[in-house]
């Protein structure tokens, strides 16, 4: 099974809780997958409306301090997904319950830089 590079900086707990994570993805590394293994049909993801991403963010419990994320701040990305910050957007189903998204984001202040992965 391979592993990330992100993966191998992780240590203790945090590597843990990844490793919990990634049954989920029936241990697959969502890091360690390559763009020959993604599609660019999105279509068998669930939808992904405003008020989904608000229950998760906001409401949410974290895991470390049992108290609700608010993290209002994060709701920002979704405005950049639609304003098309978010290009080559790409998934793979990992099994019935599981989907990985990937993309290319551009910088919101430095347009001009190379997209981050």
């Amino acid at each position: 099974m391979s592993r990330s590079e992100y993966y191998s900086w992780l240590s203790g707990d945090i590597k843990l809780r990844y490793d919990e994570k990634m049954k989920l993805t029936d241990g697959v590394d969502p890091y360690a997958l390559r763009i020959d293994e993604l599609s660019e049909d999105v279509s068998f993801s669930p939808a992904v409306k405003i008020v989904d991403l608000m229950n998760y963010l906001v409401l949410t419990h974290c895991f470390y301090t049992g108290q609700q994320m608010k993290a209002y701040k994060s709701l920002q990305a979704f405005k950049y997904y639609e304003a098309g910050y978010v290009q080559q957007t790409m998934a793979k189903m990992m099994n019935t319950n599981c989907y990985v998204v990937m993309g290319k984001v551009m910088h919101s202040q430095r347009r001009n830089d190379k997209p981050l992965q």
